[in-house]
């Protein structure tokens, strides 16, 4: 998916993921984490994540290098927004006690929410560009 279609998909969700959650995330596109940690285009590594939320700048970062489907990008906004309600200390505790991605109590909340992305409905028509 292209930057303008993964743009408009986000414009019609994440107000309405905002209101269920009672947040008020903004949410930015970097082509992936290494291009936006190092500010070099074409930076890339081992690490592909979809999204991450950043408690500092309560921002959600979308990768779109792995956006591929209106699912794709729904989850994880859903996934972010939910870190987005959670203990950042609490967060990095878990990870700091030895849980895994998998194991990870606040991670595996924000997967669960993932499962309700078809409530979000979308205008496929005015995301085609």
């Amino acid at each position: 998916m292209n930057n303008k279609e993964i743009i408009n998909i986000v414009k019609q969700v994440q107000p309405l993921i905002s209101k269920v959650y009672n947040t008020n995330c903004k949410v930015e596109l970097h082509n992936n984490i290494y291009e936006r940690l190092s500010g070099i285009d074409g930076m890339d590594g081992e690490y592909k994540p979809y999204g991450e939320y950043d408690w500092n700048y309560k921002k959600i970062y979308l990768y779109t290098n792995r956006m591929d489907s209106i699912e794709q990008i729904v989850k994880t906004l859903l996934h972010e927004t939910v870190h987005s309600t959670q203990s950042k200390e609490l967060f990095d505790y878990y990870y700091d006690i030895g849980h895994t991605y998998d194991s990870h109590p606040l991670e595996c909340q924000a997967r669960y929410h993932e499962k309700y992305w078809k409530s979000y409905k979308i205008n496929k028509e005015i995301c085609i560009i």
